[in-house]
């Protein structure tokens, strides 16, 4: 019983509705009494081409509503979103932009945090394609958002448009708006919900065209909390409102991850004497474990163990010398403020000095973005941290769609389901002894004796060296995030001891923990 009404106080509803113009004042009372009529209460209405033109007026429009008020205004006639939420929300803040075509507030429901998103999307292209591509860029994939409004534009012309050319895409903006649904990590879950039916939220007055351009983005990790989605027709507009349903799904923020060394740090002299002077010792320890490969597996831990408080006291260090720069700074503008020219050489200097932390900053945000490419010469943006965000997202598994279409996101179902999927795929299966005879005696090519019995037996060390050369760079596909760098920097201290460790390992017919285990990215 207690669950169930844990239930019914965490649903939420969310209305949004294009109401083409609420300027004039009977139609706003009607649009008001139109809400008020519906089958539930609505806690949030998001609305589009209000032509509202200030949060003062906005909050006179529905001061006796029971709702306040957030706007990216608008003009007289053109634009203009307005979100209107009920005092069971708190507001937490806003982001707008200058013309009423976006508008996001951050809100806490029963201690949750969220995001919703309303936008009217321009009507004709380039800028409807430009203003999807600067939505993406506005939101962050690591906080639940709901994007929804009017986007002027469909996913699928053949089920989400009615009396047009159904193969003439050319006005369309299908891509962008796929691509900003994938990078905001939502669903339209209205065709989730509806996956074969025809239903349009627009249709010209006389009927002859028709088409579902008001959607509903839902995160993934909410979709099963989704009760329902339904189009609303709405007297008091040409457009039909999109009312969704569904309980704030609790939010299981990612991990710590995996740790991967920063490569960066093998160029300092004072790193390479630190795990030069612990690995000197560390083969007298060899006799207390009851294998080479146990003893190099606690030898690894002993260098990721080191790297990590190294690391944490050199980013302590680096994060007070730039609060002293950031003073020193301060004080020099200060003196060349007040006319003292022999500051301005030193004023210049801390800086330049200071822009290089920045840029070194920036640059590890481009490294964790895994972008491709890098401008030559280019600085810190808001680019690569918003990627940065996204490559965590992307690597944060919050939902998966099972075989049957439903998306679960719960932590134990995702643990199902991985587990089905995995023993499904390293199940052993019957062959065709007829296809598999056929396939190898196709086999034209083999190795001489001579050629096999080169690759029998105990590596070598030049083997495994030119082996490691070989390997991808910046990648550690083990648990252990040590990546080849390392071994190739140290490899005249742990090369010896690795192909030992590796040929023991030949000798015992098993690898050892790490080296057995990957990480699928």
């Amino acid at each position: 019983m207690y669950s169930f009404l844990y239930f019914v106080l965490m649903a939420l509803s969310i209305l949004s509705l294009n109401c083409n113009g609420i300027r004039d004042q009977s139609n706003r009372s009607g649009l008001v009494q139109w809400l008020r009529s519906l089958p539930l209460v609505v806690d949030v209405v998001c609305l589009q081409e209000t032509h509202c033109v200030s949060q003062t007026e906005c909050d006179l429009w529905f001061s006796s509503s029971g709702f306040s008020s957030c706007l990216s205004s608008g003009s007289n006639h053109f634009c203009g979103c307005i979100i209107l939420y009920r005092p069971s929300l708190s507001f937490i803040g806003l982001w707008i932009d200058t013309v009423g075509r976006y508008l996001q507030c951050e809100f806490s429901f029963y201690g949750k945090s969220f995001r919703i998103c309303c936008l009217y999307a321009p009507n004709r292209n380039p800028e409807r394609d430009q203003f999807l591509d600067d939505v993406s860029d506005k939101v962050d994939p690591s906080v639940p958002t709901l994007l929804v409004g009017d986007f002027n534009t469909v996913f699928d012309r053949l089920k989400d448009r009615r009396g047009s050319n159904p193969l003439d895409g050319s006005c369309e903006s299908s891509v962008r708006l796929a691509a900003l649904f994938d990078s905001c990590c939502v669903i339209d879950v209205w065709r989730y919900l509806h996956p074969d039916s025809s239903c349009f939220t627009w249709t010209k007055s006389d009927g002859s065209i028709a088409s579902r351009i008001d959607l509903c983005g839902v995160p993934y990790v909410w979709v099963p909390s989704v009760s329902a989605c339904d189009i609303i027709p709405c007297p008091f507009s040409d457009h039909c409102g999109l009312l969704l349903s569904l309980s704030i799904a609790d939010f299981v923020p990612p991990g710590p991850g995996l740790w991967k060394l920063n490569t960066s740090i093998l160029s300092e002299e004072e790193y390479f004497n630190l795990i030069a002077d612990a690995w000197h010792n560390w083969p007298s320890f060899v006799p207390r474990f009851p294998s080479l490969a146990k003893w190099w597996e606690e030898g690894k831990s002993l260098i990721k163990g080191l790297t990590i408080k190294y690391c944490c006291e050199r980013s302590r260090v680096r994060s007070g010398n730039r609060d002293l720069l950031v003073r020193l700074v301060d004080h020099l503008k200060a003196k060349v403020d007040d006319g003292s020219s022999s500051c301005v050489g030193p004023y210049h200097s801390a800086m330049a000095e200071l822009a290089r932390f920045d840029l070194e900053v920036a640059r590890g945000a481009q490294v964790r973005s895994r972008a491709r490419w890098v401008e030559e010469g280019e600085t810190s943006s808001a680019y690569f941290f918003r990627l940065e965000k996204k490559c965590g997202a992307d690597r944060w598994i919050s939902a998966i769609k099972l075989d049957d279409g439903t998306i679960v996101s719960s932590p134990t179902d995702l643990c199902a389901a991985f587990a089905d999927f995995y023993t499904s795929l390293f199940s052993a299966t019957p062959t065709d002894p007829v296809i598999r005879n056929s396939l190898l005696s196709n086999v034209s090519s083999s190795l001489s004796p001579g050629l096999a019995a080169l690759c029998e037996g105990h590596l070598s060390s030049a083997e495994c060296f030119t082996a490691l050369q070989g390997m991808a760079r910046r990648k550690a596909p083990g648990l252990d995030g040590l990546p080849m760098e390392l071994y190739l920097k140290f490899w005249p201290i742990l090369g010896t001891d690795l192909v030992n460790v590796l040929n023991s390992c030949f000798d015992a017919g098993c690898l050892s923990l790490s080296q057995r285990r990957g990480v699928i990215g």
